[in-house]
């Protein structure tokens, strides 16, 4: 297979050595200022509008501290519909991520649009009172970890139209349970 198409540009596809495809999108957002010792970071993987090669198809995610909440919004394996505000018994929609000790390879299978909230660990313990070291390499369904509050926010994000729509909606809810519990800041002293 040649590795130039007809307009002289390199085939994507036909360099099978796990590159970025130019036709995918990864979007990184930073919290609002209120929430900046709560939330690390929003994610956004879109390969929608692109034919990934096998190689392209892995996500290697590094050991990490943090705890994510992954949304799968469309496409890939899981794309059940959620009526009413309830969860299929099976869905992986929207998965909780805790603390990883390893690194980990995930494979995508499909085009798929997925949007992810990173939050401190002890922000996620005062938010949640899960004791995170329990959640430690560990993957689970958001419904069966999490409260009526919290998967009625995710599935208000898996409904949102975009994702500034998505983090607007996170933030009205994170905020007013944030600021209760966040840590005292030191008083500024004058110099």
């Amino acid at each position: 297979a040649s590795l130039l198409n007809a307009n002289m540009a390199i085939d994507p596809l036909a360099v099978d050595d796990g590159a970025i495809h130019p036709d995918t999108r990864t979007s990184l957002f930073q919290p609002s200022a209120l929430l900046a010792d709560c939330v690390c970071a929003y994610v956004v993987r879109d390969t929608l509008n692109a034919q990934l090669s096998p190689q392209q198809s892995f996500s290697h995610l590094p050991v990490s501290p943090l705890v994510s909440i992954v949304w799968l919004i469309q496409g890939g394996r899981s794309s059940i519909q959620i009526g009413d505000g309830e969860w299929p018994a099976s869905s992986r929609r929207v998965v909780l991520r805790g603390p990883r000790t390893q690194p980990t390879i995930w494979q995508s299978h499909g085009p798929a649009l997925g949007f992810s909230l990173t939050i401190f660990p002890d922000a996620f313990h005062a938010l949640s009172d899960l004791n995170v070291t329990g959640l430690l390499d560990q993957a689970r369904n958001l419904q069966t970890v999490l409260g009526k509050d919290w998967q009625q926010m995710a599935i208000a994000v898996l409904r949102a139209g975009d994702d500034l729509e998505r983090i607007q909606i996170i933030e009205a809810f994170l905020t007013p349970r944030w600021i209760p519990v966040r840590a005292p800041r030191p008083a500024a002293t004058p110099s």
